[in-house]
Protein backbone atom coordinates (compact mmCIF):
# COMPACT_ATOMS: atom_id res chain seq x y z
CA UNK A 1 0.00 0.00 0.00
CA UNK A 2 1.31 3.23 -0.63
CA UNK A 3 2.23 5.30 2.71
CA UNK A 4 1.99 8.21 0.56
CA UNK A 5 -0.99 10.15 -1.22
CA UNK A 6 1.15 11.17 -3.93
CA UNK A 7 1.68 7.58 -4.85
CA UNK A 8 -1.81 6.48 -4.82
CA UNK A 9 -2.95 5.01 -8.06
CA UNK A 10 -5.12 7.13 -10.77
CA UNK A 11 -7.34 6.47 -13.49
CA UNK A 12 -7.44 7.88 -17.12
CA UNK A 13 -10.55 8.85 -17.72
CA UNK A 14 -10.30 11.18 -20.65
CA UNK A 15 -7.58 11.46 -23.65
CA UNK A 16 -7.74 15.35 -25.61
CA UNK A 17 -5.76 15.40 -28.88
CA UNK A 18 -3.20 18.12 -29.87
CA UNK A 19 -5.00 20.63 -32.59
CA UNK A 20 -3.76 20.30 -35.65
CA UNK A 21 -2.93 23.56 -35.90
CA UNK A 22 -0.56 23.62 -32.95
CA UNK A 23 0.85 20.62 -34.29
CA UNK A 24 1.69 22.75 -38.06
CA UNK A 25 2.83 25.70 -35.79
CA UNK A 26 5.32 23.82 -33.76
CA UNK A 27 6.72 22.43 -36.63
CA UNK A 28 7.79 25.35 -38.13
CA UNK A 29 8.92 26.42 -34.62
CA UNK A 30 12.78 27.07 -34.82
CA UNK A 31 13.85 27.79 -31.30
CA UNK A 32 12.44 26.32 -28.26
CA UNK A 33 8.92 24.75 -27.60
CA UNK A 34 6.90 24.64 -24.32
CA UNK A 35 3.54 23.46 -23.51
CA UNK A 36 1.41 23.07 -20.02
CA UNK A 37 -2.38 23.16 -18.49
CA UNK A 38 -4.04 26.11 -17.28
CA UNK A 39 -6.50 23.86 -14.82
CA UNK A 40 -7.97 27.51 -13.33
CA UNK A 41 -8.80 28.44 -17.07
CA UNK A 42 -9.38 25.30 -18.66
CA UNK A 43 -6.99 26.09 -21.23
CA UNK A 44 -3.91 24.87 -22.53
CA UNK A 45 -0.81 26.97 -23.47
CA UNK A 46 2.07 26.74 -25.65
CA UNK A 47 5.15 29.05 -25.99
CA UNK A 48 6.98 28.95 -29.45
CA UNK A 49 10.14 31.42 -29.28
CA UNK A 50 8.82 34.92 -28.05
CA UNK A 51 4.83 33.84 -28.94
CA UNK A 52 2.25 32.50 -26.29
CA UNK A 53 -0.57 30.81 -27.58
CA UNK A 54 -3.84 29.57 -25.65
CA UNK A 55 -6.70 26.90 -26.84
CA UNK A 56 -9.25 25.05 -25.01
CA UNK A 57 -8.20 21.82 -24.78
CA UNK A 58 -11.74 20.46 -24.07
CA UNK A 59 -13.85 21.78 -27.78
CA UNK A 60 -12.70 20.05 -31.14
CA UNK A 61 -10.75 22.30 -32.97
CA UNK A 62 -10.53 25.36 -30.58
CA UNK A 63 -10.27 28.81 -32.00
CA UNK A 64 -6.58 30.17 -30.86
CA UNK A 65 -5.74 33.04 -28.65
CA UNK A 66 -2.55 34.53 -28.87
CA UNK A 67 -0.07 37.11 -27.95
CA UNK A 68 2.50 37.96 -30.36
CA UNK A 69 3.46 41.24 -29.09
CA UNK A 70 6.59 40.36 -26.93
CA UNK A 71 9.81 40.87 -28.77
CA UNK A 72 11.97 38.63 -26.74
CA UNK A 73 12.14 34.53 -26.09
CA UNK A 74 10.04 33.60 -23.47
CA UNK A 75 11.38 31.47 -21.03
CA UNK A 76 8.23 30.97 -18.17
CA UNK A 77 5.09 31.12 -18.07
CA UNK A 78 2.41 30.79 -14.97
CA UNK A 79 -1.21 31.76 -13.86
CA UNK A 80 -2.07 33.43 -10.73
CA UNK A 81 -5.09 35.32 -8.80
CA UNK A 82 -4.66 38.80 -8.69
CA UNK A 83 -5.74 40.81 -5.51
CA UNK A 84 -9.38 42.17 -5.99
CA UNK A 85 -8.66 45.82 -5.42
CA UNK A 86 -5.69 46.33 -8.02
CA UNK A 87 -7.42 45.49 -11.52
CA UNK A 88 -11.50 45.50 -12.60
CA UNK A 89 -13.52 42.54 -11.49
CA UNK A 90 -13.49 41.48 -15.07
CA UNK A 91 -10.04 40.41 -14.45
CA UNK A 92 -10.19 37.34 -13.24
CA UNK A 93 -6.71 36.04 -13.26
CA UNK A 94 -3.59 37.09 -14.33
CA UNK A 95 -0.27 35.37 -16.25
CA UNK A 96 3.43 36.19 -15.91
CA UNK A 97 5.12 35.77 -18.82
CA UNK A 98 8.90 35.63 -18.15
CA UNK A 99 11.31 36.35 -21.16
CA UNK A 100 14.98 36.92 -21.29
CA UNK A 101 15.05 40.79 -21.01
CA UNK A 102 11.80 41.15 -19.05
CA UNK A 103 8.82 40.11 -17.21
CA UNK A 104 5.22 41.21 -17.60
CA UNK A 105 1.60 40.81 -16.82
CA UNK A 106 -1.57 39.92 -19.12
CA UNK A 107 -4.83 40.56 -18.15
CA UNK A 108 -6.93 37.49 -18.36
CA UNK A 109 -11.32 38.18 -18.58
CA UNK A 110 -13.26 34.96 -18.43
CA UNK A 111 -16.83 34.03 -19.51
CA UNK A 112 -19.05 31.21 -19.67
CA UNK A 113 -21.22 30.62 -22.69
CA UNK A 114 -24.37 28.54 -22.51
CA UNK A 115 -22.26 25.27 -23.31
CA UNK A 116 -20.75 25.52 -20.43
CA UNK A 117 -17.25 26.45 -22.18
CA UNK A 118 -15.21 29.38 -20.88
CA UNK A 119 -14.13 31.93 -23.01
CA UNK A 120 -10.72 33.57 -22.49
CA UNK A 121 -9.90 37.11 -23.48
CA UNK A 122 -6.05 38.30 -23.17
CA UNK A 123 -5.19 42.17 -22.52
CA UNK A 124 -2.17 44.31 -21.70
CA UNK A 125 -1.73 45.66 -18.81
CA UNK A 126 1.50 47.74 -19.64
CA UNK A 127 3.14 46.55 -15.91
CA UNK A 128 6.50 44.80 -16.88
CA UNK A 129 10.17 45.02 -15.20
CA UNK A 130 13.36 44.36 -16.27
CA UNK A 131 15.09 41.06 -15.08
CA UNK A 132 18.33 42.36 -14.98
CA UNK A 133 20.01 45.45 -13.05
CA UNK A 134 19.11 47.10 -9.87
CA UNK A 135 14.97 47.44 -9.08
CA UNK A 136 13.14 50.75 -9.50
CA UNK A 137 10.28 51.17 -7.54
CA UNK A 138 7.01 52.94 -8.07
CA UNK A 139 7.48 57.12 -8.12
CA UNK A 140 6.65 59.58 -10.43
CA UNK A 141 8.66 58.88 -13.32
CA UNK A 142 9.79 55.59 -12.35
CA UNK A 143 7.62 52.33 -14.02
CA UNK A 144 4.34 51.22 -12.62
CA UNK A 145 5.53 47.97 -10.55
CA UNK A 146 8.56 46.35 -8.80
CA UNK A 147 10.00 43.03 -8.25
CA UNK A 148 10.23 41.69 -4.53
CA UNK A 149 12.37 38.24 -3.67
CA UNK A 150 10.99 36.85 -0.27
CA UNK A 151 14.29 34.80 -0.36
CA UNK A 152 16.95 36.56 -1.13
CA UNK A 153 17.94 40.24 0.00
CA UNK A 154 18.41 42.96 -2.98
CA UNK A 155 22.25 43.26 -2.80
CA UNK A 156 22.32 39.19 -4.21
CA UNK A 157 21.03 40.72 -6.96
CA UNK A 158 23.41 43.48 -7.88
CA UNK A 159 26.17 43.48 -10.28
CA UNK A 160 29.44 43.07 -8.71
CA UNK A 161 30.92 46.73 -9.83
CA UNK A 162 27.78 47.89 -6.98
CA UNK A 163 28.62 45.34 -4.65
CA UNK A 164 32.00 47.08 -4.50
CA UNK A 165 30.40 50.16 -3.90
CA UNK A 166 28.90 48.63 -1.03
CA UNK A 167 32.01 46.63 0.18
CA UNK A 168 33.77 50.27 0.78
CA UNK A 169 30.96 50.25 3.66
CA UNK A 170 31.96 47.94 6.46
CA UNK A 171 30.06 46.77 9.59
CA UNK A 172 31.64 49.25 11.53
CA UNK A 173 31.17 52.60 9.51
CA UNK A 174 28.58 54.37 7.87
CA UNK A 175 25.06 51.85 6.78
CA UNK A 176 23.99 52.34 3.27
CA UNK A 177 20.01 53.15 3.25
CA UNK A 178 18.91 53.65 -0.43
CA UNK A 179 20.91 52.44 -4.01
CA UNK A 180 19.37 54.41 -6.42
CA UNK A 181 20.31 54.38 -9.99
CA UNK A 182 20.23 56.67 -12.97
CA UNK A 183 20.64 54.28 -15.90
CA UNK A 184 20.39 57.46 -18.06
CA UNK A 185 23.25 58.79 -16.86
CA UNK A 186 25.42 56.08 -15.92
CA UNK A 187 25.19 57.06 -12.39
CA UNK A 188 24.45 55.54 -8.61
CA UNK A 189 23.08 57.52 -6.09
CA UNK A 190 23.69 56.01 -1.94
CA UNK A 191 22.81 57.62 0.95
CA UNK A 192 24.22 56.57 4.59
CA UNK A 193 22.24 56.88 8.09
CA UNK A 194 24.66 59.95 8.42
CA UNK A 195 22.56 62.00 5.46
CA UNK A 196 25.66 61.69 3.41
CA UNK A 197 24.79 61.41 -0.59
CA UNK A 198 27.83 60.18 -2.43
CA UNK A 199 27.49 60.17 -6.19
CA UNK A 200 29.40 57.34 -8.09
CA UNK A 201 30.37 56.77 -11.48
CA UNK A 202 29.57 53.41 -12.93
CA UNK A 203 30.12 53.20 -17.00
CA UNK A 204 33.09 51.69 -17.00
CA UNK A 205 34.81 51.29 -13.59
CA UNK A 206 33.27 52.17 -10.39
CA UNK A 207 34.63 55.58 -8.44
CA UNK A 208 33.34 58.20 -6.69
CA UNK A 209 32.35 61.35 -8.30
CA UNK A 210 30.71 63.72 -5.74
CA UNK A 211 29.81 63.63 -1.88
CA UNK A 212 28.21 65.91 0.10
CA UNK A 213 26.56 65.95 4.02
CA UNK A 214 23.56 67.52 4.60
CA UNK A 215 25.22 70.60 6.82
CA UNK A 216 27.32 71.35 3.40
CA UNK A 217 23.94 71.39 1.25
CA UNK A 218 21.96 73.58 4.07
CA UNK A 219 24.72 75.89 4.18
CA UNK A 220 23.61 77.58 0.40
CA UNK A 221 20.20 77.91 1.53
CA UNK A 222 19.54 81.02 3.76
CA UNK A 223 18.96 82.97 0.32
CA UNK A 224 15.25 81.76 -0.30
CA UNK A 225 13.98 80.02 3.28
CA UNK A 226 14.33 81.57 6.88
CA UNK A 227 16.19 79.63 9.96
CA UNK A 228 13.51 76.97 10.98
CA UNK A 229 13.95 73.74 12.56
CA UNK A 230 12.00 72.24 9.62
CA UNK A 231 15.46 72.31 8.01
CA UNK A 232 18.09 73.38 10.92
CA UNK A 233 16.65 70.90 13.44
CA UNK A 234 19.20 68.50 15.48
CA UNK A 235 16.88 65.07 14.51
CA UNK A 236 16.74 66.46 10.74
CA UNK A 237 17.66 64.20 8.38
CA UNK A 238 17.62 62.55 4.95
CA UNK A 239 15.39 59.15 4.83
CA UNK A 240 15.34 58.73 0.96
CA UNK A 241 16.41 59.28 -2.63
CA UNK A 242 14.43 59.64 -5.98
CA UNK A 243 16.26 60.08 -9.32
CA UNK A 244 14.88 62.12 -11.73
CA UNK A 245 16.20 61.08 -15.37
CA UNK A 246 17.64 63.03 -18.22
CA UNK A 247 14.88 63.06 -20.01
CA UNK A 248 12.44 64.48 -17.46
CA UNK A 249 15.00 66.91 -15.69
CA UNK A 250 15.94 69.73 -16.50
CA UNK A 251 19.26 71.54 -17.11
CA UNK A 252 20.78 74.65 -15.56
CA UNK A 253 24.13 76.23 -17.01
CA UNK A 254 25.01 76.08 -20.33
CA UNK A 255 22.99 73.03 -21.65
CA UNK A 256 25.70 70.82 -19.18
CA UNK A 257 24.21 67.80 -18.64
CA UNK A 258 26.28 65.84 -16.12
CA UNK A 259 26.67 61.70 -16.54
CA UNK A 260 29.89 59.43 -16.24
CA UNK A 261 31.42 60.82 -19.32
CA UNK A 262 30.95 64.46 -17.57
CA UNK A 263 31.35 63.78 -14.29
CA UNK A 264 28.96 66.01 -12.15
CA UNK A 265 31.24 69.02 -10.00
CA UNK A 266 28.67 70.92 -7.85
CA UNK A 267 25.63 69.16 -5.88
CA UNK A 268 23.18 72.23 -4.18
CA UNK A 269 19.74 72.38 -3.19
CA UNK A 270 16.70 74.04 -5.84
CA UNK A 271 13.91 73.88 -4.25
CA UNK A 272 12.20 73.29 -0.43
CA UNK A 273 8.83 72.26 -0.02
CA UNK A 274 7.32 72.42 3.51
CA UNK A 275 4.69 70.32 4.95
CA UNK A 276 1.08 72.83 5.01
CA UNK A 277 0.64 75.32 7.62
CA UNK A 278 -1.55 74.02 10.57
CA UNK A 279 -4.51 76.81 10.77
CA UNK A 280 -4.79 76.13 14.49
CA UNK A 281 -1.52 76.85 15.58
CA UNK A 282 -0.66 79.59 17.38
CA UNK A 283 1.49 83.00 15.69
CA UNK A 284 4.71 82.05 16.81
CA UNK A 285 4.34 77.91 15.65
CA UNK A 286 3.13 79.34 11.93
CA UNK A 287 7.01 81.55 12.18
CA UNK A 288 8.16 78.35 12.39
CA UNK A 289 6.48 76.36 10.37
CA UNK A 290 6.77 78.64 7.29
CA UNK A 291 10.58 79.20 7.87
CA UNK A 292 9.90 82.86 6.94
CA UNK A 293 10.57 86.07 8.95
CA UNK A 294 6.98 87.25 10.79
CA UNK A 295 6.07 91.21 9.16
CA UNK A 296 4.25 93.66 10.86
CA UNK A 297 2.63 96.87 10.18
CA UNK A 298 4.44 100.23 10.68
CA UNK A 299 3.00 102.56 12.90
CA UNK A 300 5.26 105.52 13.35
CA UNK A 301 7.54 105.89 16.12
CA UNK A 302 7.10 105.03 19.42
CA UNK A 303 6.67 108.12 22.24
CA UNK A 304 8.59 107.46 25.41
Amino acid sequence: MPTNPAWLPYQKLRMYDLPSSSIEQANQTVGGLQMGVMPGLGHCWAVMENYLYLWDYTVHNPDWIGYEENPHPITAVNLIKPKSWVFVKETTHLIVVATSDTMLLLGVSTQTTQTGAKTVALYNTSMWIHTKGLNQEEGWFRGKCARICHTKTSYEFMPPPVKAVASLFGSNQKRLLPLVLDDTRDLLYTLSDTSEIKVWLVKEQVKLGLFRALSSLLQNLGHFTGPTDRLYGRDVRIIDLSVITATEGAMRGYNYSAGAQNPPSSMQVLHVRFPPKDPNAAPQQQQQQSGSTAMTQYSGPQQG
